[in-house]
């Protein structure tokens, strides 16, 4: 179609006053492809999200209870109880519950960890054990079952530095832990 038929087109649309009708309803259409394309490609990418490969979901349970126990053998566990724990998790929230019997030095605290020992060797603080030695850790994550270990460490009561000292107690988790 030439230019000149275009703007002839326009013209009649404009003087007969049936642009403003024209211009609201291409506008509708629009907005309402955009929102039914926006929705499709939100859903899409929630999909992805949870299932991470277009396959049927399966979220992994897991109940694992244990002693926490002093380091030996060059591990953050494995040598005399000093506490229990408990943690179960569906795959995304994850609930860690146990109590140290130990208390730290003065100016010191207990905070609680996970860590991927023998993978990545990544270390995840959750946080400050409660001044009477209770663990009570709630989170939702997004991968909890890459973890192999959870320790305790004893740091200063302001620590600024954001990597764990030594541990003072832990326990290997069991599977479908360490994946």
């Amino acid at each position: 179609m030439s230019t000149k038929i275009k703007m002839q087109i326009m013209k009649n649309l404009f003087e007969s006053r049936r642009l403003p009708y024209v211009a609201v309803l291409t506008l509708a259409v629009a907005v309402v492809t955009s929102l039914t394309y926006g929705m499709g490609s939100q859903m899409e990418q929630n999909v992805f999200a949870q299932n991470g490969s277009g396959d049927s979901a399966q979220l992994q349970t897991s109940n694992v209870t244990g002693e926490l126990t002093k380091p030996a053998g060059g591990n953050p566990y494995g040598g005399e109880k000093t506490g229990d724990i408990a943690i179960s998790s569906d795959g995304h929230q994850t609930k860690i519950k146990g109590l140290v019997s130990a208390s730290p030095a003065e100016g010191n605290v207990y905070e609680a960890w996970l860590g991927d020992a023998g993978g990545s060797e990544y270390k995840l603080s959750l946080g400050q054990v409660n001044e009477n030695g209770t663990i009570d850790v709630s989170q939702h994550m997004v991968n909890p079952f890459t973890y192999t270990i959870f320790f305790i460490t004893e740091e200063p009561q302001d620590d600024v530095d954001p990597n764990s000292a030594d541990a003072i107690a832990g326990v290997q988790l069991k599977a479908p832990f360490g994946q």
